[in-house]
């Protein structure tokens, strides 16, 4: 049974959608068009949309990243594989650079 459920787990993660930038710009953009709309304007959930909004777009590029996410949990989430790999050494400590189209890991 636990087994079950923790195949049923792996699953949803697997399928989880990493939020692209283009989407968080369109919800941004109908978020601020709703703002404007005198009646919306007076509603505070218009308000908290548009904040959910402007957060939503300063996360988009880290998607659902995380700090100290383990190289077998980022293949995970990531939509693409990485453009080159190196070893790097920052602060004395040796750390493998995977480089993206957006981001370097």
């Amino acid at each position: 049974m636990l087994i079950a459920l923790a195949l049923l787990a792996s699953v949803q993660v697997a399928s989880a959608q990493v939020k692209s930038v283009a989407d968080a710009k369109k919800a941004l953009d109908g978020a601020i068009a709703a703002s404007q709309n005198a009646k919306k304007a007076t509603k505070a959930a218009t308000w908290l949309k548009l904040g959910q909004c402007y957060q939503g777009i300063y996360d988009a590029p880290y998607g659902d990243l995380w700090t100290g996410a383990s190289r077998q949990e980022l293949s995970l989430i990531m939509k693409e594989k990485p453009t080159a790999t190196e070893q790097v050494e920052v602060g004395g400590q040796a750390f493998v650079k995977e480089t993206y189209a957006d981001k370097n890991l």
